[in-house]
């Protein structure tokens, strides 16, 4: 037979006084941490700037160390375009192809620029349309600011990436733009109708 032993009565009531004022204690930082969060007295924006910074430099140095890069290969720069795209099937594909471009991406197809926004393939492979990168003038048309909290040094053309895009039937692009991690905040950076030569419509 096993016999259970419960604490004496006398032990619960010595111990129920900081138990209570523990359970106290908490609702009352509780209470006052959403009082605080919610009208912001100083030094609120003060902490949360710093957080952010933080958050921002920590993920930027682990993300440059951790950062996956796959090997470049040896090519001379004439060589690059004719082995970008390599068809498995000698008739090719029936439909064009639209890769996302950005800052420094497909250069050699828009000199001049910073690179390419997008190009647009055959199913052949070959070139059919470039739509030069002018992140200048993207910037300049933007239509409804948001309060972005932005790095030091932060620039639009470098610091954005061409997350997903579009066609639309006249050959325009419905391009959304992200901003790099660590360089603003929020990193939701915007949409934008480009036309073929790339300026935004």
């Amino acid at each position: 037979m096993t016999r259970t032993s419960f604490p004496k009565p006398g032990r619960l009531r010595q111990r129920a006084p900081m138990a209570l004022f523990a359970a106290a204690l908490a609702v009352v930082v509780f209470a006052c941490g959403m009082q605080f969060q919610r009208t912001k007295p100083f030094p609120y924006e003060l902490l949360e700037s710093a957080q952010k910074t933080a958050a921002a430099f920590w993920y930027r140095h682990w993300s440059n160390t951790l950062r996956y890069r796959r090997p470049v290969p040896d090519l001379r720069p004439d060589e690059v375009e004719a082995a970008r795209i390599v068809s498995r099937d000698p008739g090719g594909l029936v439909d064009r192809i639209v890769y996302l471009g950005g800052a420094g991406r497909f250069a050699e197809l828009c000199p001049g620029h910073l690179g390419c926004i997008a190009v647009e393939y055959t199913g052949q492979g070959r070139v059919a349309r470039v739509y030069p990168y002018r992140p200048s003038e993207i910037e300049q048309a933007t239509i409804v600011e948001l309060p972005y909290e932005l790095t030091l040094g932060f620039d639009f053309g470098r610091n954005s990436i061409v997350r997903s895009m579009d066609t639309y039937p006249n050959g325009d692009l419905l391009v959304v733009f992200q901003y790099q991690h660590g360089f603003a905040f929020p990193f939701g950076g915007g949409v934008a109708r480009i036309r073929p030569d790339g300026t935004p419509a």
